[in-house]
């Protein structure tokens, strides 16, 4: 009775067996999926927020906020009655003493004035932070930037160069945008903004007078052409007429010119101030004189 139990017993010790073997070369290839599917949940997980946050990690400025009070000229403005010069930039002088009004400068002031009087601005201070004049200066932002993009939207200095309104003033110590600042207003340049489209500002102004291209005024000639025409002038009223009552008129124009007027034959006669009379056209024209509509 025993024996024929033992072929059984043999049996279910050879299937339980079997069992086992399939189990176990089914196991690594489940293993191998487990490990694939947490390999890919984790490259769908998001970037972290601290990565984003770096991104977007705000502009640390020094400085202070105010009220624009008062506009002066293009480049100089009042916060809360303090008097601030913009940094690296400078615009056509229109209220210096001894000065005549800059080509382009009442529109530069104008511009300034319209975009910041009675404003709220951040002014950012650089390394100096006062000139000689104990005016402090800075960088004027219509509101704070949040990231670099944001400096040239919201800085003032930056929009002025970008529109062609002013031009590059550098100043050390206070370079901190010098690089962001050339680059504007070589596109503003390129495109004849402003006052580049006039073909007489210099790259780069010396001082707030030394602004034009090889240092030359274009107020320099109309000040030669004045000086020689009063001197001309003065010398010819000097020279007494050749006869006692002379009716041609010598008149110095506008321009330098010198014109003689013949009575009852130039139509200006009457109008014309005489700066030297003659007594006949021969004396005119060896004066140096020309007749008038010839």
């Amino acid at each position: 009775m025993k024996k024929s139990f033992l072929p059984i017993l043999a049996m279910l010790a050879l299937l339980v067996t079997g069992c086992s073997a399939a189990q176990s070369a089914v196991s690594p290839a489940s293993q191998v999926n487990s490990q694939d599917k947490a390999s890919n949940q984790s490259s769908q997980e998001p970037v972290s927020s601290k990565n984003e946050n770096q991104a977007e990690q705000t502009v640390q400025l020094q400085g202070w906020w105010g009220t624009v009070t008062k506009v002066s000229d293009g480049d100089t403005i009042e916060v809360d009655s303090k008097k601030v010069r913009l940094i690296g930039v400078n615009t056509p002088e229109t209220v210096k003493p001894g000065e005549p009004v800059f080509p382009y400068g009442k529109e530069a002031s104008e511009y300034t004035k319209k975009a910041l009087t009675g404003k709220k601005v951040f002014v950012e201070v650089d390394v100096q932070p006062t000139d000689k004049f104990g005016r402090t200066l800075g960088y004027v932002y219509f509101q704070e930037p949040k990231t670099e993009a944001d400096i040239e939207n919201y800085m003032f200095n930056a929009i002025l160069l970008r529109e062609g309104y002013a031009q590059l003033m550098t100043i050390p110590p206070n370079v901190k945008y010098q690089d962001r600042f050339v680059r504007l207003q070589k596109e503003s340049r390129e495109g004849n903004k402003g006052l580049w489209a006039l073909g007489i500002y210099a790259d780069e102004a010396k001082s707030s007078s030394n602004v034009f291209i090889d240092g030359k005024s274009p107020f320099e000639k109309g000040k030669s052409e004045e000086k020689a025409s009063t001197s001309v002038s003065k010398n010819t009223t000097d020279r007494k007429a050749a006869c006692p009552n002379p009716t041609i008129k010598g008149n110095i124009n506008s321009k330098g010119k010198k014109l003689y007027h013949v009575k009852g034959v130039s139509p200006y006669y009457e109008k014309t101030k005489a700066e030297m009379m003659f007594c006949t056209e021969e004396e005119a024209e060896a004066a140096g004189f020309v007749k008038a509509g010839s």
